[in-house]
């Protein structure tokens, strides 16, 4: 099985964009390494490397989710509801400055710093909606250091007030894999509150568990009614996943007309895995296989990226302000003077 699985990522290898892309991640492993031993630095097949050890791992993954004929949710991009859209827009024009500014790669890191503690005194004087983006900050990462547990704080302030996104937002967060706020049946809760409150994305991600059972027990009618719901108002995703399973005949009988029908609408709206299976409506088993290899294709690209050198943002993420007054403090303990700070800027990875 282990000689199979590596010859499987060796043949993957000697695809032309993959060769290009090992090539230059081994160029610039090579430079790292330099910089510790004079020795050359050594080549070696891409089933050989233990950084991409995860490659594997997907091949087996793949193959057996193949076999066992299980539900596959691809072709997903992840999609925040628009937290403005029942805003008073006459209410807070400062709101809307803070949030150009952060929304704006071009802005330089300090205006964002302001921006950010801008939108902390609107988010405590009132405006929900300052709480979802401060949420979104801690969640994503980039202008704030990533942390779970208060961007489920933030979220769940403005998911308080009745703003279906944030209730969303929360919802998705606590049923991640991230141990610091992991609740899978407050997150639930909080999706149903959600897609009550007319969120699509609560919907689709609600029919996803129904349907998979990951976080919750399986229940194929009740997910199938959410997934209808959502892919009738439009929800890309939820017209690919339905249509995909008329296809291939999981959870309902196997219909091509109905198939073709909501994979069309979902291409129609951008879903490139929506085009792939329109393409192979005449194959019934094909597609399946093709969607596992590209599946497959997808995970080795996000080897390549978590293993990629460190990269500075447009964004960045800067040393906290108390750790570098702490930093300050310790080097004029040792004798530095007050105004030596060479750590000013300094990028954290």
């Amino acid at each position: 099985m282990k000689k199979l699985v590596n010859k499987i990522v060796d043949e993957m290898e000697r695809l032309p964009t993959v060769a290009r892309c090992y090539e230059q991640w081994q160029t610039l492993q090579g430079e790292v390494e330099g910089y510790y031993s004079d020795a050359p630095p050594e080549k070696k097949k891409l089933s050989q490397r233990k950084e991409f050890r995860q490659i594997k791992n997907a091949v087996m993954a793949e193959a057996e989710s193949l076999r066992l004929s299980v539900l596959t949710f691809e072709g997903e991009q992840p999609m925040d509801e628009d937290e403005d859209d029942d805003y008073d827009h006459t209410r807070d024009e400062w709101y809307w400055k803070m949030k150009r500014i952060l929304d704006d790669p071009e802005e330089p890191i300090e205006n964002k710093d302001w921006a950010v503690s801008e939108m902390q005194m609107l988010a405590e004087h009132g405006v929900p909606q300052a709480w979802y983006v401060l949420g979104m900050l801690y969640r994503d990462g980039g202008v704030l250091i990533p942390d779970s547990a208060l961007a489920a704080k933030a979220f769940e302030k403005a998911a308080q007030t009745g703003m279906s996104p944030a209730q969303c937002a929360l919802g998705e967060l606590l049923l991640s894999d991230d141990l610091d706020v992991r609740d899978p049946r407050a997150g639930m809760e909080w999706l149903e509150l959600a897609w009550q409150n007319g969120s699509l994305c609560a919907g689709y991600r609600l029919a996803k568990e129904y349907l998979g059972g990951e976080n919750v027990a399986k229940d194929a009618e009740r997910g199938l009614k959410h997934l209808s719901a959502c892919a009738g108002t439009g929800h890309p995703g939820a017209q690919y996943l339905l249509g995909k399973l008329y296809l291939t005949g999981q959870k309902v009988p196997r219909d091509v007309e109905r198939a073709e029908y909501w994979l069309s609408r979902a291409a129609a709206q951008g879903s490139e895995y929506a085009g792939l299976l329109l393409k192979r409506m005449d194959q019934p088993k094909a597609p399946v296989a093709a969607l596992a290899v590209i599946r497959l294709l997808h995970s080795m690209a996000q080897a390549f990226q978590d293993n990629s050198l460190p990269k500075h943002s447009p964004v960045g993420m800067r040393t906290d302000r108390k750790l570098l007054q702490k930093i300050r403090e310790k080097k004029i303990a040792m004798g530095h003077k007050s105004d030596d700070h060479p750590d000013e800027g300094m990028t954290m990875y």
